[in-house]
């Protein structure tokens, strides 16, 4: 029995560059992304990068998601997130 469900999408900052629309999965992937810490048990960050060329693009790995909005919030790394808690940050 699921707990919650809940649509993941991508997050970047207001001022991101090449982000202010809808986007492609490969132009996803040409960003810089942070992440919960892939090591963590269970992370949901793992399933969206299942490839190296996907965990080559990882450059900051957090221990908690608001650590890592708040750190995608003030610079040009992206990030997936559960759309609940993305709304509130962003």
């Amino acid at each position: 029995m699921p707990l919650f469900n809940d649509e993941m999408v991508l997050v970047a900052s207001k001022n991101h560059p090449r982000i202010n629309g809808p986007i492609t999965e490969d132009s996803i992937y040409q960003e810089e992304h942070a992440v919960v810490s892939l090591e963590r048990y269970a992370s949901f960050s793992q399933p969206w990068y299942d490839s190296i060329d996907k965990q080559n693009r990882i450059a900051y790995q957090g221990m908690a998601l608001i650590s890592v909005l708040n750190v995608v919030s003030q610079t040009h790394l992206v990030a997936i997130a559960p759309r609940r808690l993305a709304a509130e940050f962003f």
